[in-house]
């Protein structure tokens, strides 16, 4: 990437990587800034060929999963536009998206006793592991 900041030094892992977990709560209907900043920067890990008109990418084969967690009205619509946005930009990268989208969980600790919120994300990280 030509831009050289923090999340450069996290970019420059991704190659190494399996899976790539990621995690957000749903802010406007989208990911935080944060981790916006991220995906736009999964750009600098691909290579364009405009002669063949191919892209080669170093996520080729990898999992890139999000954790997203929603509070308030719409719920399900946030939480569907998170992980649409990451299977477009996986699918694009050529990595598989998995996805464990939580809502309900807009004040801290209200899923503390969410049996049920807590057995799908020990199921999803079996599932990546």
């Amino acid at each position: 990437c030509v831009i050289d900041d923090e999340a450069s030094a996290v970019l420059r892992r991704f190659p190494g990587m399996d899976a790539i977990v990621l995690a957000t709560p749903v802010y406007f209907f989208g990911p935080s800034a944060q981790l916006k900043l991220i995906l736009d920067r999964f750009y600098s890990l691909c290579k364009f060929d405009r002669v063949k008109g191919s892209v080669e990418t170093a996520l080729k084969g990898k999992i890139v999963a999000v954790i997203a967690s929603s509070g308030g009205p719409n719920l399900d619509t946030g939480l569907a536009m998170i992980r649409q946005t990451f299977q477009t930009v996986a699918g694009f990268s050529g990595a598989r998206c998995e996805a464990l989208l939580v809502p309900g969980a807009g004040l801290s600790g209200a899923l503390a006793g969410n049996k049920d919120a807590r057995e799908k994300a020990i199921a999803f990280g079996a599932m990546l592991a």
